[in-house]
């Protein structure tokens, strides 16, 4: 992949170690998971944060591209991307051993993200003439990320139930999700596109494409019909990742 060293402005990338609305990062990946495990996974139109979800249903075709709506937000609405991500909850087989606590969720989660790379995030102006694309972030290793321990409801309604390695049954649980994530904020309006992914364990492999539109209005209701493509298998065995 190709890209200029131009970087992003930094006052557009929630900093590490920033919140938004009194949340960390931690705290927005358990909120962006309880969103993507719900009913309605593909309503971008989440209030005061927009999420992407990357490929995850999309995975089990490795040739597929997804022409689409552009996805539509309102300026100073804070933009989650989900660069590469893993969770497992208590209860979950991983790599033959069963996960029965904190500790051992935590290493799984560790075992796994520690595997990623490269992993890359890139954005750029569609309506600015010669706009180079440009790095999210200098250092995505900055942007790894752990959640605390919480509660997931996964509806019975999801999408993703049977779309992903090891499918997920209805219920309540108790899990971590960690991973690579960037909150983008501040953008000016304008269209843009937005590219990002990373190899992980094994053969997980994942390249999510996202066009969107910042404008000065609310927008209407949208479903998540982005452009994603994805050269290889989304999900590795023993995980679920986004």
């Amino acid at each position: 992949m190709t890209v200029d060293n131009g970087l992003l402005d930094r006052a557009c990338v929630l900093d590490p170690r920033g919140h938004f609305g009194g949340l960390s990062y931690g705290e927005l990946i358990a909120r962006w998971t309880k969103w993507l495990m719900s009913e309605d996974p593909d309503n971008s139109n989440t209030g005061d944060i927009l999420f992407f979800r990357g490929n995850i249903g999309h995975h089990k075709d490795p040739h597929s591209f997804y022409c689409s709506e552009i996805i539509e937000t309102v300026e100073k609405r804070p933009i989650l991307i989900p660069v590469i991500a893993t969770h497992f909850n208590i209860g979950d087989d991983d790599d033959g051993s069963v996960i029965d606590d904190e500790s051992s969720l935590r290493q799984a989660i560790h075992h796994h993200v520690s595997a990623a790379g490269p992993v890359w995030a890139t954005i750029q102006e569609l309506e600015a003439p010669g706009e180079p694309t440009k790095r999210l972030v200098q250092d995505l290793k900055l942007f790894r990320f752990e959640s605390p321990v919480f509660s997931l409801k996964v509806s019975k309604n999801n999408p993703f139930l049977n779309k992903m390695d090891v499918s997920i049954s209805p219920g309540v649980y108790k899990g971590i999700t960690g991973g690579y994530f960037v909150v983008i904020t501040n953008l000016r309006a304008g269209t843009y596109r937005a590219r990002f992914g990373g190899k992980g364990l094994g053969n997980f492999y994942t390249d999510s494409l996202y066009e969107f539109k910042i404008v000065k209005r609310e927008p209407c209701p949208m479903k998540d019909r982005s452009g994603i493509y994805v050269s290889k298998r989304n999900l590795s065995a023993n995980s679920r990742k986004a």
